[in-house]
């Protein structure tokens, strides 16, 4: 990705928000970092606005970040290097540090390699309480190792409990969105019963949340 193709994607964004608002936005400058860029923007006249953050473009991605005004550019930028997120939210490695599994650098399906049924409780336990701190990337993989680690349960006939899991469906459908409609479009087939399924359905997990 160059820095041109960077200045367009937040051209962008700014002509989706100028249509919403109706005050006329334009990059104003690209400050290149060890990832990609910050593009700062500002009104036809060159003045900052408040609350207009400056956008992260990640060169390695192509994705666009928000970042925030409270602090100073480099905080947040300094935060993505480190985590992943500019407010420093915890990514995935912190999730695996935190129950003791391998890192999920260069691994789509780590939550679904690492799940273990016996620890779902404790999964389970851990998003529900630690989502707040962990970005969506951390998020959705902690969302697929605590269902796989259900589903893995309910195959093999250990009991899940339907309130944590009820409490675990409604932190990812905050904090993981995306994801928990992955695992709500899966079907059951008879090689591959996926009796999780059942319990993500509409009905499935009905006045258990507590």
């Amino acid at each position: 990705m160059q820095e041109s193709e960077a200045r367009i994607l937040v051209e962008r964004e700014l002509t989706r928000a100028n249509a919403k608002t109706g005050v006329t936005l334009a990059v104003t400058r690209v400050v290149p970092f060890e990832h990609g860029w910050v593009v700062f923007y500002a009104d036809a006249q060159g003045r900052p606005l408040g609350g207009n953050a400056p956008y992260i473009v990640d060169a390695r991605t192509g994705q666009l970040i928000g970042t925030g005004t409270a602090r100073a550019t480099e905080f947040y930028v300094d935060n993505y290097v480190r985590t992943g997120d500019p407010l420093g939210r915890g990514g995935p490695d912190k999730v695996a540090e935190d129950l003791e599994l391998p890192s999920p650098a260069g691994s789509q399906d780590w939550g679904i390699e690492h799940a273990d049924p016996r620890r779902f409780g404790e999964f389970a336990q851990y998003f529900t309480q630690m989502f707040k701190g962990l970005n969506e990337a951390a998020c959705e993989h902690t969302t697929d190792l605590v269902l796989q680690s259900a589903n893995e349960a309910l195959e093999q006939g250990l009991r899940v409990n339907k309130r944590l899991l009820a409490r675990v469906v409604t932190t990812a459908e905050s904090a993981a969105p995306n994801r928990l409609a992955y695992w709500r479009a899966l079907t059951a087939t008879t090689a591959d019963p996926r009796p999780i399924t059942k319990l993500l359905s509409a009905d499935g997990l009905k006045h258990r949340e507590v």
